[in-house]
């Protein structure tokens, strides 16, 4: 019998929930940079996520990380 496993590392905070947080324009331009490599990636690998929001997105205040794949297509 074979079996898949999905493992996954803990996430962190949410950006939806650190937007009023978010004060310096560096900081703003570093999250939107680093969506738009995940976004261009994604795009060059025939991929749309089609859910794509703050909920969505990962942020410990260096790394942005785009999560919830549930709706995504290979195109």
């Amino acid at each position: 019998e074979q079996c898949l496993y999905l493992a996954m590392e803990m996430g962190g905070p949410n950006l939806e929930g650190q937007l009023t947080r978010i004060q310096t324009r560096k900081e703003m331009m570093a999250i939107a940079e680093q969506l738009f490599t995940v976004l261009a990636y994604l795009h060059s690998c025939n991929i749309a996520h089609h859910d794509v929001k703050p909920s969505n997105l990962l942020w410990d205040g260096v790394h942005l990380k785009l999560i919830d794949f549930g709706v995504a297509e290979h195109l």
